[in-house]
């Protein structure tokens, strides 16, 4: 991976109208590039976000929103290029500093797998290139498989058929 993923859209929450701020980005051929190395893909051909900024707890900021992209994955199985499509919707949350639980023990977490995922700190900027590139790669196939492709079938040397215990079976007969 590399350093910085090269897709910046600082957009300033000092001025966030009560009626929310509706912001469109699409990443610039050199910001795709950059963006494909750092998530470790082949290619991006397209990346769009269409992100709504609202106030929410007072302080805080909701970003709810779809992003789109369009790239090129290596199927795990056959190493060949694997186009992949992706759309998804987006609700993130983030919070002032002073508002977050930071009274909470550090060496005690409590998760809720079905609850909500927690508010991030609040920046006096918020980067939406980083939070689109954040929710691309959250989404993205860990393992891309081509449709059809098959693992190769393990040589069967062994004795027994394939099991990986059965040469110490044998040692231990003896």
């Amino acid at each position: 991976m590399t350093e910085d993923h090269g897709f910046h859209r600082p957009q300033s929450l000092a001025a966030l109208p009560d009626s929310g701020l509706e912001v469109a980005i699409e990443a610039k051929p050199n910001e795709r590039k950059n963006l494909a190395a750092f998530l470790d893909v082949q290619d991006i051909k397209a990346l769009n976000a269409r992100l709504l900024l609202q106030r929410w707890r007072g302080a805080g900021v909701r970003v709810t929103g779809s992003i789109s992209a369009e790239l090129t994955q290596t199927c795990v199985v056959t190493l060949e290029a694997l186009p992949a499509k992706l759309a998804f919707e987006v609700d993130r949350k983030v919070l002032p500093e002073a508002m977050l639980d930071r009274d909470a023990d550090p060496h005690e977490m409590l998760i809720d797998p079905e609850g909500d995922d927690p508010p991030d700190p609040l920046p006096h900027t918020l980067d939406l290139g980083t939070l689109a590139a954040e929710e691309v790669a959250l989404n993205l196939d860990p393992y891309p498989r081509k449709a059809g492709a098959e693992t190769p079938a393990a040589d069967d040397d062994s004795p027994s058929g394939g099991s990986p215990f059965a040469s110490l079976k044998s040692i231990m007969k003896t």
